[in-house]
């Protein structure tokens, strides 16, 4: 599952396409970032959550748990490539 996961990192916006894997594991790469490029957030960031936090490859650990929040908040509210499937509509009443 992919999903587009926009979070603030140094003051400015990061947005991340991040895929979550069946074993729970997260690959967050990132598409856009608003602020300097000399101060930016990595451009991949492999992670996994474990309890209340994430650990991952990446020595930034609240970027690693505000992508992984992003990414539930979507699964949550059904939004974002994630969405929850509507089940088509029955024509017809059986009984």
């Amino acid at each position: 599952m992919e999903v587009t996961a926009v979070v603030l990192y140094r003051s400015a916006l990061a947005h991340y396409t991040v895929t979550m894997y069946e074993d729970g594991s997260y690959e967050a790469g990132l598409q856009k970032y608003a602020g300097t490029s000399d101060n930016g957030p990595p451009l991949m960031v492999h992670f996994k959550k474990e309890g209340r936090h994430c650990t991952g490859d990446s020595e930034e650990k609240e970027l690693m748990d505000d992508l992984c929040y992003a990414v539930q908040s979507e699964l949550t509210k059904g939004g974002g490539s994630l969405g929850s499937e509507q089940r088509p509509r029955t024509p017809y009443v059986s009984i």
